[in-house]
């Protein structure tokens, strides 16, 4: 790790760049380098992962709801034909 004037740098969590201890910034991608804003960050991640398996279930369900509809018209169909 390089020190800069007794402080030690700060390290990018996306990208893992080495940068002044009082940068803000990432000065290669940009992101935000402050825990708050690292913890907002990660809380909006998740946010997003919940979001989507949510999204995934639920189309699961549609999807085996559909399928369950069509094996009970198609039996029902072949009841009539008998």
């Amino acid at each position: 790790m390089t020190i800069f004037k007794g402080k030690e740098e700060k390290i990018c969590y996306r990208c893992n760049t080495k940068n002044p201890p009082d940068a803000f910034f990432c000065r290669n991608c940009g992101a935000p380098l402050t825990r708050d804003a690292l913890l907002q960050d990660s809380t909006k991640k998740l946010r997003v992962k919940k979001n989507s398996m949510a999204t995934t279930y639920a189309l699961f369900l549609i999807v085996a709801l559909i399928i369950g509809l069509a094996v009970g018209l198609v039996s029902s169909l072949s009841v009539f034909k008998k």
